[in-house]
């Protein structure tokens, strides 16, 4: 079901960042709509490197660092 979830709800696009939490957040809205058991937050990870689903990267906003991806952008939610 996770090739489902990147089909419905990621865009690939170079220039966009999403935080890992926006991802995940996202991932379980997807699951309870569907009625599906969800990942854990690390087997999700694992599951979208398996898909070349963006690039794993840290960024620092605000003075914080925040994990995310490159490459990729939520699309606006259906759930």
């Amino acid at each position: 079901m996770i090739e489902k979830f990147i089909q419905e709800n990621i865009e690939r696009d170079i220039k966009s960042f999403e935080t890992n939490e926006d991802l995940y957040e996202r991932y379980k809205k997807f699951c309870k709509f569907h009625q599906l058991e969800t990942f854990s937050k690390q087997k999700f990870g694992i599951r979208l490197n398996k898909y070349n689903c963006g690039k794993k990267h840290r960024r620092m906003k605000n003075y914080v660092y925040e994990n995310g991806r490159w490459g990729v952008k939520l699309l606006p939610c259906k759930y």
